[in-house]
């Protein structure tokens, strides 16, 4: 089975519930780990922790003649270790067993074989998550084609999981595999859909919050359940709560600490001060320098430049003119005058930086997700939502200046 759908929607975790309700234990593999096909098999193998013993075999001369080897060569086998099968999920392992069986020790003539008997032994499935790793589209084909035989013949269940429907279409185009596999989208989850998440949390907690808590919440997880999920862990780390008998009879969220919160899961986002880090070094020394000092914090022009797009009105779709930058950089300063002709060439430099990003959106232009800025000549866009997230309250609270005394108007969720 392939199931497709937006990064970081919660695929892997419902494939995962879907596969514990049905009665099946499993191993997630990571595709950025398979360069092979025999790659595939030994991730496989690693994640259920089978024995593969290496050893130095000396083999007779006939033996050696037969099989073309050289008397004393290092061979590699495999072995399945004995384990006492019991109902239930082990929750160290993820590896479900069934009750009355065991499978006893015995060397395997591959490590596929290994990995197969165990899977059919045990009941058990194979989560292979962000399948679009594996770059090659041969490789890819190899394993469906690979993994045929034992899903048909109840020696695994195998799920690939990935972002671009595309990675999955060998399943739906070769004729060995048609009809012999099904590939799913995976709904976006709506905003209904993660403030509920949300309320659902906290009604379990007992703990009381306001309407626009859960307005804040939705409107800076970029469309992701378990930012969601992070983002109301954050409130009641800041809140001192740990469980339902930390939260005071009457307790209501206070404002200030989901802001705090928020401010907590944007500085998870520093990643995207690489692109400052970018523009410096393509700008020269010059432009590098911090001269500029803002509330006793000293920073260069690109860093002036970010501090301009701490606000809801910045990162807005609609974008900021390179005057209405320069206007700001000059309230920040305190000085009227302040000028820099070539702004504009500081701006470019900003948005011709790229972020790689596991998680950013799919679009049609490949390179678009790389580029968190865009510059038009007039004015500039911050076209990734993450990167507005962390410009609205995670940046400012890094560089150590206090949001609400830069920015004019209170923040509003991106």
């Amino acid at each position: 089975m392939g199931v497709y759908g937006e990064a970081k929607s919660g695929k892997t975790m419902f494939t995962r519930k879907a596969l514990m309700d049905a009665g099946y234990g499993f191993v997630i593999a990571e595709g950025s780990e398979i360069k092979t096909l025999d790659g595939f098999w030994r991730h496989i193998a690693e994640k259920l922790q089978l024995n593969i013993r290496r050893h130095i075999s000396t083999v007779n001369e006939k033996h050696a003649q037969d099989h073309a080897e050289v008397s004393g060569s290092a061979s590699t086998s495999f072995y399945v270790p004995a384990v006492k099968v019991k109902a239930g999920l082990k929750t160290s392992s993820e590896t479900r067993t069934l009750e009355g069986m065991t499978v006893h020790s015995e060397v395997l003539e591959s490590v596929r074989e290994a990995c197969l008997n165990f899977l059919e032994a045990a009941n058990m499935a194979v989560i292979v998550d962000d399948f679009h790793a594996v770059k090659d589209a041969v490789l890819r084909k190899e394993i469906l084609l690979n993994v045929k035989v034992p899903a048909g013949l109840n020696r695994g269940k195998y799920v690939f999981v990935a972002i671009p429907e595309e990675a999955l279409f060998v399943g739906q185009s070769d004729e060995q595999l048609i009809a012999r596999n099904g590939v799913h989208e995976f709904p976006t989850w709506s905003r209904t859909d993660l403030q509920e998440i949300a309320r659902q949390g906290f009604r379990a907690l007992g703990i009381g919050y306001e309407e626009s808590h859960i307005t804040y919440i939705e409107r800076n997880c970029f469309a992701n359940p378990i930012n969601v999920q992070q983002i109301c862990i954050n409130i009641c780390s800041v809140c001192g709560i740990k469980t339902s008998a930390d939260v005071p009879a009457g307790f209501v969220i206070p404002r200030d600490k989901v802001r705090t919160a928020l401010a907590d899961f944007a500085n998870e986002l520093r990643f995207f001060d690489d692109i400052i880090r970018q523009a410096e070094s393509k700008g020269g020394v010059t432009a590098a320098e911090r001269k500029y000092n803002v509330n006793g914090v000293s920073l260069n022009v690109y860093q002036l430049v970010f501090a301009t797009l701490c606000s809801a009105a910045a990162t807005s779709e609609s974008g900021v003119r390179v005057k209405t930058i320069r206007d700001r950089i000059r309230r920040f300063l305190n000085d009227d005058e302040w000028k820099m002709p070539k702004l504009a060439e500081i701006l470019k430099r900003l948005a011709d930086s790229e972020i790689n990003l596991q998680f950013a959106r799919r679009g049609p232009d490949p390179n678009a997700s790389k580029r968190p800025l865009y510059f038009d000549g007039e004015k500039l866009y911050v076209t990734n939502p993450m990167l507005r997230v962390y410009l609205l309250w995670g940046y400012l609270q890094g560089l150590g200046l206090d949001q609400d005394r830069i920015v004019d108007a209170p923040r509003e969720g991106a």
